[in-house]
């Protein structure tokens, strides 16, 4: 899915100083086409974490342990301010009311060898990565749809869509204590490119997933659904609209950011359980800034840039790889 960081004025200073620096040295960067690229098959659920190599599988999963929300505390009304963590920058809303449909638009942001290699950057929208731990034991699973720009150790790009659920672990006292995919897929039969606009959204209907994935650029588009047998009813309590950098399956080790451009995310809305469509803000959010370890005195490697905040649309900026 802590202190605001924004009340300081010589931090934003300091972060508007960064921002600059790094959008002066971009133009000098190498990016490095994808053209020519074969993206290997998404694996079967037995065989998705075969390889660590980018351009497979990777894992998108909810914030490690430790950042679990409590339970028992009803989310405030409005904006809770600013958290800190090592692998998502966005905004998320949060509320005991379940969420039945989210949707947004993003253009896929062109990434570029530096040498922190390999490196990655996610960019997707979702359900319950905040691992919200709820009382008797709701069944809250990760859903999520995206794209990725990842570069690997030869230093070649690849951009590719996906779509994945993972379920949570529950001890008897109904805390989360791990988690594992259900299904992690790619979109087949389009070839994604940086600058790509997408179009997605998630919705809920009973135990059944349904995931819109509209490539407008490439004239892809693509329903696909997950149904799944459980004695539990889904109930998704937060909603993510975020950057990731994903973590490596088979080491857990988190990789480097890659250098991405400025990201937008319009159109962010939510569907409520009432039926009602309603923006970021409508009930209590927050903005997620990235650092390394999570702390607010790491450096930070990405962060939701509040000034352009509508409640339906923000941008999210780069500063380091790690």
């Amino acid at each position: 899915m802590v202190a605001p960081l924004r009340v300081r004025r010589i931090g934003l200073l300091l972060v508007g100083l960064l921002t600059a620096v790094a959008l002066s040295v971009a133009p000098y960067l190498r990016p490095v086409s994808a053209q020519g690229l074969t993206h290997p098959q998404h694996a079967t659920a037995s065989t998705q974490h075969a390889t660590s190599n980018l351009g497979q599988p990777q894992s998108h999963a909810p914030f490690p342990q430790g950042r679990r929300r409590n339970s028992h505390r009803q989310p405030l009304s409005g904006n809770e301010g600013t958290q800190y963590n090592p692998i998502f920058a966005g905004y998320e809303a949060v509320d005991w009311f379940a969420y039945k449909e989210i949707a947004a638009t993003w253009t896929v942001p062109l990434v570029y060898d530096v040498g922190l290699l390999p490196a990655a950057t996610s960019q997707w929208i979702g359900f319950d990565g905040n691992s919200l731990e709820q009382p008797g034991c709701d069944y809250s699973p990760l859903v999520q749809t995206g794209t990725d720009s990842d570069v690997n150790i030869r230093g070649q790009v690849s951009y590719y869509g996906w779509y994945e659920v993972n379920e949570p672990e529950y001890d008897a006292n109904c805390h989360i204590i791990g988690d594992h995919d259900l299904i992690n897929n790619y979109f087949q039969g389009v070839t994604i490119n940086a600058n790509d606009q997408i179009n997605a959204s998630i919705s809920l209907s009973g135990n059944t997933f349904y995931f819109a994935f509209d490539d407008v650029t490439q004239k892809y588009d693509r329903v696909v659904s997950y149904t799944w047998s459980t004695s539990y009813t889904y109930k998704e309590y937060s909603a993510q609209f975020v950057i990731e950098r994903p973590t490596d399956p088979n080491t857990n080790q988190i990789y480097n950011l890659a250098v991405f451009e400025t990201t937008s995310f319009t159109g962010c809305d939510l569907k409520w359980v009432s039926g009602q469509w309603h923006p970021i803000n409508y009930g209590s959010y927050f903005d997620d800034w990235m650092t390394r370890n999570g702390n607010p005195t790491d450096p930070i490697l990405a962060f939701a840039d509040t000034s352009t905040f509508t409640g339906s649309s923000f941008t999210i900026d780069f500063l380091r790889g790690s």
